[in-house]
């Protein structure tokens, strides 16, 4: 297998639709004035989607997560990759939100990193995408999408998590290795 090299692309929502959702607000999207007048509630910008009733064990509940993440890439120069992808993880059943809590609006925070599957289920190691979100930006992966766990740009960084859960393992979340790692480059900002 030669070795793939993936340039991180803009996080969009056009670029993004095929593996679900970025979500910030919508420049056209339906907005209603709340709380006696003093908030904007952006409508719409996420659903979350819950197929558990076809798992093994069809009950789950809804859940927050907290990730405390430690810096995973440092933007780097055209010759040296920021990360190397070696696992992609899916959750067969469920969406999964993140949204950063501690960015800068505008600056790079984390690598979204995502594959089709192949034929036979498992990831298309061929067909990655790379994708570097703002610190305004959340994202909704969608139900069966694999993604590599969260990679945070540059500093410390805590994201809420939002997903359904059944507590088996397999139907919760699947990890799968690359037959050998993917290099990511991030351009610096």
């Amino acid at each position: 297998m030669v070795q793939k090299v993936l340039y991180s692309k803009q996080f969009t929502p056009e670029s993004f639709a095929p593996y679900g959702t970025v979500v910030q607000p919508k420049d056209n999207g339906p907005m209603v004035i709340a709380n006696a007048g003093t908030a904007k509630k952006y409508l719409g910008v996420s659903e979350s989607e819950n197929y558990y009733k076809k798992s093994s064990t069809p009950s789950s509940k809804a859940t927050w997560n907290f990730f405390s993440t430690k810096p995973s890439v440092f933007p780097a120069d055209e010759e040296s990759p920021a990360f190397k992808i070696s696992v992609l993880e899916r959750h067969p059943y469920t969406t999964q939100t993140f949204i950063p809590l501690c960015r800068d609006a505008q600056e790079s925070s984390y690598l979204v990193a995502v594959a089709p599957n192949s034929p036979d289920g498992l990831p298309d190691w061929e067909r990655v995408e790379a994708f570097v979100a703002k610190g305004c930006q959340g994202v909704t992966y969608a139900a069966g999408v694999w993604h590599a766990p969260m990679v945070t740009i540059g500093k410390d960084t805590m994201l809420a998590a939002f997903n359904y859960e059944n507590g088996v393992d397999n139907d919760d979340c699947q990890v799968q290795s690359a037959p050998s790692p993917l290099d990511v480059y991030v351009k610096r900002d």
